[in-house]
């Protein structure tokens, strides 16, 4: 007999044995190693104090991932979060600049790390179209990712509703 959640999504056939988190996040976790595998945007960013640094926006399909390219090492990378907990916005005053913000520790689980504020960071591009590109990136990969939690937690909520009823 076929069990259907409230959505009509087929819940029998899922394992006992393993419960799937509807946050799980799939793909690259590796930060540092998705920066050989995925296209960089060239940027420069605030640490330091200084705009003279050189970064890269790496288009990661589900992160918003920064590093520094001079640094392959995994202190090259001063942002990693799941891109469905950051916005990206482009700054009216300067058609080169664009503005992360981001709801959760920017990279790393240190205590200076911010635990529950909004990171606010701005990436300078060499050019407008740079800027365009890695907007249109960012906001992408953030409704692809948040469809795709929207769809894991409806299942979650499917399996969780014909568990409770086959009580």
């Amino acid at each position: 007999m076929e069990n259907r959640g409230p959505s009509g999504q087929d819940v029998s056939s899922r394992s006992k044995s393993k419960e799937s988190c509807p946050l799980e996040m799939e793909g690259e976790h590796d930060s540092r190693g998705a920066a050989g595998r995925f296209p960089e945007v060239p940027c420069v960013g605030p640490w330091g104090g200084v705009y003279a640094q050189g970064h890269a926006l790496v288009l990661h399909p589900t992160q918003v991932v920064v590093v520094d390219p001079k640094r392959p090492d995994e202190g090259g990378v001063h942002i990693c979060v799941p891109c469905w907990r950051a916005t990206a916005l482009g700054a009216a005053r300067d058609a080169r600049t664009l503005t992360l913000r981001v709801v959760a520790p920017l990279v790393g689980d240190a205590p200076s790390a911010n635990r529950g504020g909004v990171e606010e960071v701005e990436l300078r591009f060499q050019d407008p179209d740079a800027k365009s590109r890695a907007l249109q990136h960012l906001q992408g990969a953030k409704a692809s990712e948040s469809r795709r939690l929207l769809s894991q937690l409806r299942a979650f909520i499917d399996r969780s509703i014909a568990l409770a009823a086959a009580e």
